[in-house]
């Protein structure tokens, strides 16, 4: 299925409509994806290997379309020119929410040949629509602060609880 965002896209700075469309990856898009998430933890400060690239095609593959989506959009010349993972996460009833289903959106990133031309609000757009599809009740995402206007425009805010973290050893 092609997901077709319900979002007028605009390439930001540009003044011009986007044609991006997202699609559903397949496994020959995984290597694509792995390098385009390489990139944003390079741009987070973060170095990746080859160990956690092997690793993470592998955790792809063997879960996509069972409770991890990824949203994609094809470069104009070769490979993708950006991608959005999320993940399904099966939790207990609350009274809070329809279903015990959530979503998380774990990666969102545009190779910077293709950045400010509407790809990353695609493919999110894209993304979030799988999610509440597949059943999730509520969305969640650890936004940078240079993220956070694309989540509040597909409708993320901040009303929800404070997110905390414990790291542990391993």
């Amino acid at each position: 299925m092609l997901y077709r965002p319900t979002v007028t896209e605009e390439a930001e700075g540009s003044g011009m409509e986007s044609q991006a469309r997202a699609r559903r990856a397949t496994v020959a898009d995984l290597p694509e994806v792995v390098r385009l998430v390489s990139v944003m933890f390079a741009d987070l400060g973060t170095a990746t290997d080859a160990s956690w690239a092997a690793r993470t095609g592998r955790v792809l593959a063997g879960r996509l379309w069972v409770d991890v989506g990824v949203l994609v959009v094809d470069a104009p010349t070769t490979g993708l020119a950006a991608c959005a993972v999320g993940a399904l996460h099966h939790g207990l009833p609350s009274p809070r929410r329809r279903t015990e289903t959530t979503g998380y959106v774990e990666w969102v990133v545009t190779d910077p040949a293709w950045r400010r031309r509407g790809h990353a609000l695609s493919v999110t757009a894209a993304l979030v629509d799988w999610l509440v599809d597949e059943g999730a009740a509520v969305i969640d995402v650890h936004a940078s602060v240079a993220a956070a206007p694309l989540y509040r425009r597909l409708g993320f805010t901040g009303d929800g609880p404070v997110a905390l973290r414990r790291r542990t050893a391993s």
